[in-house]
């Protein structure tokens, strides 16, 4: 049920920026009406023409060698680097939003091949959020304890 609300918020949109506060990953979908958020803590993969660029693990990478690297500092990692490179040099419209298979795996297809997975890592009976996909000041849609809730 929710899958298709998910789909209806993002198709039309594109990824505009990407972000993170230590490790919760976010992007923001816009259009010309409205702002869309993904929160994230499960496991992100970002794939293009069945080659990974970049994963969530790669925050805890120096993308240069630091032997004070702070993974926590924004900028500092592959996974910061990477993204703001390839954001950077095109605009993404997202073309759906799919559930991969029976884990709560979930994919964000944009064009130009690129996709965002979400991997759903937390045993069945770990209560706990993997993420949410909201507007401001509007419903949260969260995957939580393998449902998606509102």
């Amino acid at each position: 049920m929710y899958n298709s609300v998910i789909t209806e918020m993002l198709v039309g949109t594109h990824l505009n920026s990407i972000g993170r506060s230590c490790n919760l990953l976010w992007f923001k979908f816009c259009s010309e009406e409205i702002e869309i958020f993904l929160h994230t803590q499960c496991i992100v993969r970002i794939i293009k023409q069945n080659g990974v660029i970049v994963t969530s693990e790669d925050i805890y990478l120096p993308f240069a060698e630091n032997e004070d690297f702070d993974w926590e500092v924004y900028g500092n990692s592959i996974y910061d680097i990477r993204l703001n490179e390839l954001i950077s040099k095109n605009k993404y419209a997202v073309i759906s939003f799919e559930k991969e298979n029976m884990l709560n795996d979930y994919k964000i297809v944009l064009n130009d091949d690129l996709i965002i997975q979400l991997l759903d890592n937390k045993p069945l009976d770990d209560e706990c959020e993997r993420w949410r996909v909201f507007r401001k000041s509007d419903k949260h849609y969260v995957l939580y304890d393998k449902l998606i809730i509102e």
